[in-house]
């Protein structure tokens, strides 16, 4: 299973800033508001500018608890499925 933390949440938004400190702004705001946003520099390649890095937050809002039953119950699945491919390796 998924660490304890890393079902808690799911991706609310990512957000690509060309500048970083409209990301740190954006960093501000999401947080203050009461999100797990993470923040990390990447390297992306869109057809106007090539290639370039950018600032990107990954932003995460808490479960429901229906939806944290719902997540438990597939990563079961899919856990046990894993398995069974594994085993036939």
């Amino acid at each position: 299973m998924r660490k304890e933390e890393e079902r808690k949440y799911k991706t609310y938004d990512i957000v690509y800033c060309l500048k970083e400190d409209i990301a740190d702004e954006l960093f501000k705001l999401y947080k203050s508001k009461g999100y797990l946003v993470g923040l990390s520099s990447v390297e992306i390649y869109d057809g106007v500018r090539g290639k370039h890095v950018v600032e990107k937050l990954d932003i995460l809002e808490e479960l429901s608890e229906e939806e944290y039953k719902i997540a438990d119950e597939e990563d079961f699945k899919f856990e046990k499925e894993l398995d069974e491919i594994l085993k036939n390796k």
